[in-house]
């Protein structure tokens, strides 16, 4: 994967965290990513896995620390 692709999918990524820790986004909600695949929420999401630390943080930033059910083996220490 070529560098600018690679940061187009994690920034796609960051928006798609940003709108599941967002109660001002209406349902169901559709996100396109950059290879063209639609993915539709029928509601808001209870439960997120992060897969990264990063990810991790990102949520906890946008106080959804509470919908984390799951870690990677990097995270040091779950919120």
């Amino acid at each position: 994967m070529s560098g600018s692709g690679f940061y187009k999918r994690w920034a796609s990524l960051f928006a798609l965290l940003a709108a599941l820790a967002s109660a001002a986004w209406a349902y169901p909600l559709s996100v396109t990513d950059d290879l063209g695949v639609t993915v539709t929420l029928e509601r808001e999401p209870e439960r997120v896995v992060a897969m990264m630390p990063s990810h991790t943080e990102t949520l906890c930033a946008l106080d959804a620390c509470d919908t984390l059910v799951g870690v990677d083996d990097a995270t040091k220490s779950a919120p």
